[in-house]
């Protein structure tokens, strides 16, 4: 049986990872949201009207994210992306995002 690691590239199992790990605040985050609109409206049109926005927000933030990563990874959107707009950014940066992604992971863990 052939896994998915031997379907796709190393570069867009990275990006799906991150994106994976970048939904779940982001879902918190909206779910956040969706309790306090939900608290706040009174009408069912408007409760269902929030409730369909979140659903659609939730549907397009992973779509997003990865669109945005992957273009942050690419070097050739990179390179065009950088001939118009800013200086290069560090080879180890990526490593140091991880890092601070993770410690404030753990942080958040070993708080709850």
């Amino acid at each position: 049986m052939t896994s998915l690691a031997n379907w796709t590239s190393p570069e867009l199992l990275r990006t799906l990872g991150w994106t994976l790990l970048h939904f779940v605040w982001q879902g918190a985050a909206l779910a956040a949201v969706f309790a306090v609109a939900m608290a706040l409206c009174r009408s069912a049109s408007a409760r269902y009207a929030v409730a369909a926005g979140t659903l659609v927000l939730m549907m397009a933030s992973p779509v997003v994210t990865f669109s945005w990563i992957l273009r942050q990874t690419n070097p050739a959107v990179r390179k065009t992306l950088l001939s118009h707009s800013r200086a290069p950014q560090p080879l180890n940066q990526e490593r140091n995002n991880r890092e601070r992604c993770c410690g404030w992971w753990k942080g958040g863990f070993w708080a709850s």
